[in-house]
């Protein structure tokens, strides 16, 4: 039976701040549901963008398989490319998947990078709400 690690982070990302109760019972049901085993998440007490006992704990792990779970990849942080370099860019070798739950995704370190650098992409492309061209649209829309 896999070892299913979740992680947990108590502050918001990607515009969504939920409890870490929340995360937890959602990662735990996704554990139950993969049949992996589950061990109580580790939280980052902090609400920066530390990531210190992530990395604690994948160090201590680094000689053995780790799978982390996590409720979205976004509690990373992908839209600094520069942060999650070095948060990440030293597990390269190492045999470490993130399952990133609401994405429905399991990718090693590499690929996880190169998912968060292809959102990064797809970014640029797309408009925020706050965007002139939404406010343009909503006004031509309001005009018809």
């Amino acid at each position: 039976m896999t070892n299913l690690q979740p992680y947990v982070v108590p502050r918001p990302f990607n515009g969504y701040n939920i409890p870490g109760a929340i995360q937890t019972t959602y990662l735990k049901n996704y554990a139950v549901s993969k049949k992996f085993s589950f061990a109580l998440p580790i939280v980052e007490i902090t609400t920066t963008s530390s990531f210190y006992l992530l990395k604690g704990y994948i160090n201590q792990k680094k000689h053995q398989k780790i799978d982390i779970c996590v409720v979205s990849g976004f509690v990373f942080p992908i839209y600094d490319e520069s942060i999650l370099s070095e948060l990440f860019s030293a597990y390269f070798n190492f045999d470490l998947n993130i399952h990133m739950v609401l994405e429905a995704k399991i990718l090693n370190v590499k690929k996880f990078c190169d998912w968060a650098k292809d959102v990064r992409q797809i970014n640029q492309f797309t408009h925020s709400y706050d965007d002139e061209n939404i406010k343009k649209i909503t006004e031509t829309l309001k005009d018809d």
